[in-house]
């Protein structure tokens, strides 16, 4: 694809593109929360778990659709155990949030070559971090691998309250970096956000494909990516190929 503009910068989504908790998400946090649930009394099946979690998934992707409080502490729990048939007070949800939270931070790993690709690309492009996503998580993550030093600019939806679905986190990153739109390159693993975003903005959209979200589009919307790609290191022969004669 050939651009009128040279790729200044780069906007990098977090969670499955950069780091990952999904081996905990698909093996670990069914059983977390049954082991949470006893902890109160209450016993319920993987799978009962397990059909309660999707249906909360759908329940708060389309409600709380371009709003950062989807990440509010204890609403996802609370839904998902309003599916179960369960009434728990919001303070004890907010007990057993915390507990899963401290499980999943922890089973946060690096995606591969993550750290080699936004090194090889600092010195060459303005790169910004656009995560969903509540702070304090988002901060902690950032900071257990590192990865501040490598951006000139961080943006956390729950700070502006939106998500990045709406267009709206990603063009406050353009402005602040003095760019053009055909100017930055979005790069993340979600079609309905991520790539949405960028495309409401006629950016470069390129679709990580990994992660348990790399197949659900809950915009309604049927958004293509400029690219897809399912290694890391094919960003920089992309990059080089749109400013080939810029």
């Amino acid at each position: 694809m050939k651009q009128n503009k040279r790729i200044k910068a780069v906007f990098f989504d977090l969670g499955n593109t950069l780091v990952s908790s999904n081996e905990f998400m698909e093996n670990k946090a069914l059983k977390a929360n049954q082991k949470l649930l006893q902890s109160i009394s209450h016993n319920f099946s993987l799978e009962e778990l397990k059909k309660a979690h999707e249906k909360a998934v759908e329940y708060t992707s389309t409600k709380y659709r371009g709003t950062p409080k989807v990440h509010e502490k204890g609403l996802f729990m609370s839904i998902m155990y309003r599916f179960l048939d369960l009434n728990i007070d919001r303070k004890v949800i907010n007990k057993l949030h915390e507990k899963f939270r401290e499980e999943r931070l922890k089973s946060y790993k690096l995606r591969p070559h993550a750290k080699t690709v936004l090194s090889s690309l600092k010195n060459k492009y303005k790169l910004a971090l656009i995560s969903n996503g509540s702070i304090d998580g988002i901060d902690h993550v950032i900071d257990m691998f590192d990865l501040r030093k490598y951006f000139d600019l961080i943006i956390i939806s729950e700070e502006i309250g939106k998500q990045k679905c709406t267009s709206i986190p990603i063009k406050i990153a353009l402005d602040k970096l003095e760019l053009k739109s055909n100017e930055a390159l979005m790069i993340g693993d979600r079609i309905d956000e991520d790539i949405l975003g960028a495309k409401k903005l006629r950016m470069i959209a390129v679709k990580y494909n990994y992660g348990a979200w790399k197949d659900k589009n809950y915009s309604g919307e049927d958004i293509k990516p400029d690219y897809v790609i399912d290694n890391l290191l094919e960003l920089r022969k992309i990059l080089g190929e749109l400013n080939k004669g810029n």
